[in-house]
């Protein structure tokens, strides 16, 4: 596997730890519908959401 692999593998980790911390049931991770794919379906208080995760190789960090 390529370092940009292992790298986005790593966020969506990072991201689904965060999320279930957070209270949130991971409903699906790296989701495909022909050519699109959805890295993390949760839910929390009877919504879905949908997470696009982007990691970046920096010591920048932005979370919302």
């Amino acid at each position: 596997m390529n370092n940009n692999i292992l790298l986005g593998k790593e966020g969506e980790d990072l991201a689904v730890e965060l999320l279930e911390k957070k209270g949130y049931s991971i409903i699906c991770r790296n989701f495909r519908f022909k050519n699109a794919e959805i890295d993390i379906i949760c839910e929390t208080n009877e919504e879905i959401i949908f997470v696009e995760v982007k990691t970046r190789n920096s010591n920048f960090f932005f979370l919302i």
